[in-house]
């Protein structure tokens, strides 16, 4: 115990110490930043206080992708790594990344990610090509196949 004080007649009083929170979040970038839909990436945010983050997701307005839970992994205070599947159903363009404590302190990097138009070999299979009869006038869809000149 510390020193204490005491009034002459009353009991010492021990002193009152401050409570000091943890110092918030701060991502400064994350790698890659850019994917394609259909695809489980892992990614590498750097930054600041990142040793507590128990959360990390990619936001576009209402919607989310998650890292996997219990997948972050803390490679030194200021690095962390997690795996997030980018959903084949979520709108393509920019997303921030968002990263979260226990304490519930956030940081939010803005249009910190790009979620690609996917081709063929890059996150979608020539079994997603499909081509509507609107799309079809005056034009051909060819998928090549090497099975197809075995002999």
């Amino acid at each position: 115990m510390g020193p204490s004080s005491s009034i002459p007649g009353q009991h010492p009083v021990e002193p009152v110490l401050p409570v000091v929170a943890n110092p918030p979040p701060v991502i400064t970038q994350i790698a890659p930043a850019t994917g394609y839909p259909g695809q489980t990436i892992t990614f590498t945010i750097t930054g600041e206080q990142l040793e507590d983050i128990t959360d990390v997701r990619f936001t576009k307005g209402d919607d989310y992708m998650r890292a996997v839970s219990g997948a972050i992994t803390v490679v030194d205070p200021n690095t962390i790594q997690m795996e997030i599947y980018l959903g084949k159903e979520k709108e393509l363009g920019v997303w921030d990344v968002v990263v979260s404590n226990a304490d519930g302190d956030t940081d939010l990097l803005e249009a910190g990610f790009t979620l690609l138009t996917p081709a063929i070999g890059q996150g979608l299979s020539a079994a997603d090509a499909v081509m509507s009869p609107a799309d079809a006038g005056g034009c051909t869809l060819l998928i090549h196949s090497p099975a197809a000149e075995a002999p």
